[in-house]
């Protein structure tokens, strides 16, 4: 038996239906800048992210993303002249000269941004969970009813016990795309994004990527902690992304050569409830390792290299020290120095931004092709 490991979840609610998964008096905060690319279905691609809750980031279509902040800068200025008209009237001194109401109360909740969307006759926001609460943010949406969110998906993971480290790559006339990884240590192999477009039991996407992935913050893409290499603008920032590569070092010394060398699908799901992808999942065979590679299901043959985590480590090593000689011989700090710096370095440890494809070739790659 598979044991499928939920991942992420996403789906389209009508505002008056955010109520019933996020709570109304939950406060949210605005989301200023552009997120990365996330794992959603590509229709979703254009639509902008402008908040965020606990569990969930809150997407609208395009185009409205202004009237709405309009309408919740009409909301904030009514709840602080409310809040200034209460601060007049209440009596601190029976707080101990502390004002009952303080200035949170001025903040906007998910009941007002609920009411600013409808406001400006927005019908449908999409709710794509997040990181840290993954498990809360299933709970949350299947407090509401099946028939009240549409294009739902559910991204699973299954992890494969495979021998040393495992990199796969496609062949060139296939729908697949690879993202080579370790730089000229992998020879082209490295992750596999493969669509699945033409099935009809729901399954559109499978990802085939390393454990060392995991190990490499994996995650840190929607927990905004990622850093984005291909714009290294500040002496800071680079050094931040140096001392991650070095923290990640240390970090494959303590790890068991079997989390190094298992092997990661992720299947992409659209269903209406959880059970309905995993049993769709279940009875798809597209999770049985030596059919896949082979392309029993997905037509799509895939070619295997393995990797030694001993040598692996060794190459991380090396590739680290030539960073940093680099980085010394740098001296005044410059921005496109640095950025290649980090790109190389990046590149030739395995470092993947997951979600970077199938919408840009990995740079490096380009670049040397």
């Amino acid at each position: 038996m598979v044991l499928l490991e939920y991942d992420f979840c996403a789906s389209t609610v009508s505002p008056a239906n955010l109520l019933k998964v996020l709570k109304p008096r939950d406060w949210f905060c605005l989301v200023e800048r552009a997120p990365r690319p996330s794992r959603d279905l590509e229709h979703y691609a254009s639509w902008q992210r402008i908040a965020q809750s606990d569990c969930f980031s809150i997407s609208i279509a395009p185009g409205i993303k202004q009237p709405l902040l309009d309408a919740l800068a009409a909301i904030q200025r009514g709840l602080s002249s409310q809040h200034e008209r209460l601060m007049s009237t209440a009596d601190g001194s029976s707080s101990g000269g502390v004002a009952l109401w303080q200035p949170q109360a001025v903040r906007p909740s998910i009941q007002h941004l609920v009411a600013a969307l409808e406001s400006i006759k927005c019908t449908a926001v999409r709710l794509q969970a997040l990181v840290s609460f993954h498990t809360q943010s299933k709970e949350d949406l299947a407090r509401l009813d099946v028939c009240d969110r549409l294009d739902t998906i559910w991204v699973f993971r299954i992890y494969v016990l495979t021998r040393e480290i495992t990199l796969v790559r496609s062949g060139p006339d296939t729908p697949a795309q690879t993202l080579p990884s370790l730089g000229a240590f992998g020879r082209g192999f490295g992750l596999v994004d493969l669509p699945l477009s033409s099935r009809s039991d729901g399954v559109y996407r499978l990802r085939i990527t390393q454990g060392l992935s995991d190990v490499l913050a994996y995650r840190e893409v929607e927990s905004g902690s990622a850093i984005l290499i291909e714009r290294i603008d500040s002496e800071c920032l680079f050094d931040t992304a140096i001392r991650r590569a070095i923290n990640w070092q240390e970090e494959l010394e303590d790890n068991l050569p079997c989390k190094l060398s298992r092997t990661i699908i992720e299947a992409y799901v659209e269903a209406k409830t959880e059970d309905e992808a995993r049993d769709a999942l279940a009875a798809s065979r597209l999770l049985n390792w030596p059919r896949l590679i082979q392309g029993q299901e997905t037509g799509v043959p895939l070619e295997v290299c393995t990797v030694h985590p001993t040598a692996y480590r060794a190459h991380f090593g090396q590739a680290l020290a030539t960073a940093l000689g680099a980085q010394r011989q740098m001296g005044r700090f410059d921005n496109a120095e640095a950025t290649r710096i980090l790109l190389q370095l990046y590149e030739e440890i395995g470092y993947v931004d997951p979600y970077k494809f199938p919408s840009k070739a990995n740079l490096l790659a380009s670049r040397n092709a």
